[in-house]
């Protein structure tokens, strides 16, 4: 087999095969302040099959003021370990 002398990038390909993760980048909507919308990630890669689920929860919530950069707005979505943080403040 050519061209897979780098290790990162054949052990990338085996996990990609086995089970793709991905961060997961969003928006939610907010209430009680003049900004729509909050942007939101997840704290580590989700398993790929998972993201339409967490998608369906994230378009259920609502932020309020208060919030700041990186704090927890879903704990252990799904018990999978990973939280769901704001990337801006509210």
């Amino acid at each position: 087999m050519a061209g897979n002398e780098c290790k990162q990038g054949r052990s990338y390909i085996l996990q990609e095969f086995k089970l793709s993760m991905r961060i997961l980048t969003a928006t939610v909507q907010t209430e009680g302040c003049s900004r729509p919308t909050l942007s939101v990630k997840s704290s580590k890669p989700l398993p790929k099959s998972m993201l339409r689920r967490c998608m369906l929860i994230l378009s259920e919530v609502k932020a309020k003021p208060g919030l700041h950069m990186g704090d927890v707005l879903i704990k252990n979505i799904f018990d999978t370990g990973v939280d769901i943080v704001c990337t801006k403040e509210l």
